[in-house]
């Protein structure tokens, strides 16, 4: 691995969990990339899940958000902390393992 990949590593396992992992191994980089794609694919599923309505849903309400949908699918790269979260509970072991070269 260059060291820019495990730099790389270093900043995503940091982002994850608050600290960089202590060691950077090949199993770790790949660990950290399936993370990586599952917060993307899961951010990419929230930008279509409807907000609150404030009120009693209507037509209004349905359009406006089918088009708000869109809009995000197609203008908003941000990542979702709730997906972020979520993903770091379910690999914390497998992380973990895999920076011990597991």
């Amino acid at each position: 691995m260059t060291q820019e990949e495990i730099d790389y590593v270093r900043n995503v396992g940091k982002w994850f969990y608050g600290s960089p992992p202590g060691q950077v191994t090949p199993q770790l980089a790949q660990v950290v990339a399936e993370m990586m794609l599952k917060v993307v694919e899961g951010s990419k599923a929230m930008h279509l899940v409807p907000r609150p309505t404030g009120g009693p849903p209507g037509v209004t309400w349905l359009l406006s958000q089918a088009v708000q949908a869109w809009w995000r699918v197609h203008h908003e790269e941000k990542v979702y902390y709730a997906v972020k979260v979520a993903v770091a509970a379910g690999y914390r072991s497998t992380y973990a393992m895999a920076e011990m070269g597991l």
